[in-house]
């Protein structure tokens, strides 16, 4: 078993307790074996999502991993498009993978998200909402523009999650702010909007 995948190292909470835990946690995943390293991030994640209140710690650990792992993911995806039909299984294992990623992310962000809505957050996690609402939208995307190649099918809940999270940036006003939004594979962002970005996940659905 690899030393990264050791309970003892990471603690009950996981490895998400800090921004510098989550980087000491990124720093140990398998860089030559990115489908590894998905299940690693998704079980830390896994672990984030089902804690009722994360502490402001975890919550900007949670930030720093999606930014670290945007290589992951494209790492994944260029697994599958450079895998020739020699390896057609190993491409197929490689979107599961990717969607696999996206949907850990999704569900860690949609918590982040009923925290803040519910009011059990500082301010440090509001100065973060616009990036939460964006990443949220883009890891639903994602999600569902691989599911044809999932290996099970996703329920219906993340889409109640895209429409109640809409409203909420419907109800505070950031639904059509500027922001800047990066794809996957894309060295530049480009201009968009959390309304943008919502009605981009529908049109995948």
């Amino acid at each position: 078993m690899l030393e990264f995948l050791n309970p003892i190292l990471r603690g009950p909470a996981g490895p998400l307790t800090s921004v510098t835990e989550a980087d000491h946690f990124w720093q140990l995943l398998p860089r030559e074996d990115p489908i590894a390293a998905q299940k690693a991030v998704s079980e830390a994640l896994s672990a984030l999502a089902a804690r009722n209140n994360l502490t402001l710690g975890q919550f900007r650990a949670l930030l720093a991993l999606d930014q670290l792992a945007r290589g992951l993911g494209d790492a994944l995806l260029v697994d599958y498009l450079t895998g020739g039909a020699q390896a057609q299984s190993l491409a197929t294992n490689a979107w599961q993978s990717a969607h696999a990623l996206s949907r850990s992310f999704g569900q860690a962000f949609e918590c982040a998200l009923r925290q803040i809505q519910d009011g059990e957050s500082s301010r440090g996690w509001r100065e973060h909402l616009t990036t939460v609402l964006l990443r949220l939208f883009q890891h639903r995307q994602m999600e569902l523009l691989l599911q044809p190649f999932a290996a099970e099918h996703s329920d219906l809940d993340y889409l109640a999650g895209l429409h109640r999270a809409h409203r909420f940036a419907e109800s505070i006003g950031a639904q059509r702010h500027p922001l800047i939004s990066r794809r996957c594979h894309e060295e530049c962002g480009e201009a968009s909007t959390l309304e943008r970005e919502y009605i981009h996940a529908l049109l995948l659905q």
